[in-house]
């Protein structure tokens, strides 16, 4: 009598790896998915608390925040900068990134000087320009002509910049106190400093009652934000640290004749991209977005029509699948 081999066969061998192998694709499938539903529901949170930030503003001030654009909104242009000033060229291809640029046209982020924090840096750590010395070649720059953001930036004043309040990003207390009189010192700018074109076109009053008005009004919206801001940690006694973009930001940009430092703090959606405004004069109505988990968008103010007319179906195909997957808040 024959003796049965008890081991398994080459097929039922194959057959267990196949088996394995289909539950582990579907198993990594399930989180995969998860991951992304996580990442749509915390961008959805967000969007929301933005919006309720957004509402408070609007109660206050009777407009949605009018951010100004910070480079052009045609995505058919492309920056080239000499002597510190921009120029934009046409182009012929549509792009992911451009097209990415031109949506982001009205900024989110708020670049600004952190005279308290970032003064020593520049001066010591860094052996760059002051704060004060980059404030002293914008206003000695601006005698002959007007200084705009292409040219100094100093400041960026996206959507943040008007949900928080910007003297107390930049200093509070000791700017007020040396704005009345008190000593300025080596970690405060120069009284000069407040009077950049970037600052008097986009703060109405004194620093005083500039602090003041902000200190009233933020605190009204600040809780909404809770856990919403990427670079900073805690605001008007509110903990509004993104953690998942818990880093703070800071950028070397070149003022006339040589380099410094700014802070920057932006909102991110679930996938850590920064999120996208619109919203034109008179400034009653707004458009707030994430690009999706695929991280790219479109101007909202060209419609597919309009594109397929202008540029073709190409374009408007490309126009219309990187739309897909955004997430859309609106307010009119």
């Amino acid at each position: 009598m024959k003796k049965r081999n008890s081991g398994f066969t080459l097929v039922e061998i194959m057959v267990v790896v196949a088996v394995v192998g289909m539950l582990m694709a579907g198993l990594f499938k399930l989180i995969s998915a998860t991951g992304e539903n996580t990442k749509k529901a915390r961008t959805v949170a967000r969007l929301q608390r933005i919006q309720n930030a957004l509402a408070g503003f609007y109660a206050e001030n009777g407009t949605y925040p009018p951010v100004q654009q910070f480079c052009s909104p045609n995505p058919y242009k492309v920056e080239s900068r000499h002597d510190g000033k921009s120029d934009w060229n046409d182009v012929s291809e549509l792009t992911a990134a451009n097209a990415n640029r031109a949506a982001g046209a009205q900024s989110v982020a708020f670049f600004y000087p952190n005279v308290k924090g970032l003064n020593e840096m520049c001066v010591v750590a860094m052996g760059k320009p002051s704060v004060n010395a980059s404030a002293e070649a914008n206003r000695t720059h601006q005698k002959s002509e007007d200084v705009a953001w292409d040219n100094c930036r100093i400041f960026k004043f996206g959507l943040l910049s008007y949900l928080v309040p910007r003297v107390e990003m930049m200093g509070g207390e000791d700017l007020v106190a040396a704005s009345s009189g008190g000593s300025w010192g080596d970690g405060t700018p120069e009284a000069n400093f407040f009077k950049t074109t970037q600052w008097g076109k986009n703060n109405v009053g004194t620093i005083r009652s500039v602090h003041e008005r902000e200190q009233h009004q933020c605190a009204r919206w600040m809780p909404h934000l809770e856990g919403c801001i990427s670079g900073v940690g805690t605001i008007l006694g509110e903990n509004v640290r993104d953690t998942e973009n818990d880093r703070n930001g800071t950028i070397h940009l070149t003022v006339i004749d040589g380099e410094y430092v700014l802070q920057y703090i932006t909102l991110k959606d679930g996938w850590g991209n920064e999120f996208y405004y619109y919203s034109a004069p008179p400034y009653q109505s707004y458009r707030l977005w994430s690009a999706g988990p695929d991280g790219t968008t479109f101007p909202p103010w060209i419609t597919m029509e309009t594109l397929k007319k202008k540029k073709g179906d190409r374009d408007a195909k490309l126009a219309s699948h990187w739309i897909e997957d955004d997430i859309v808040r609106f307010d009119r």
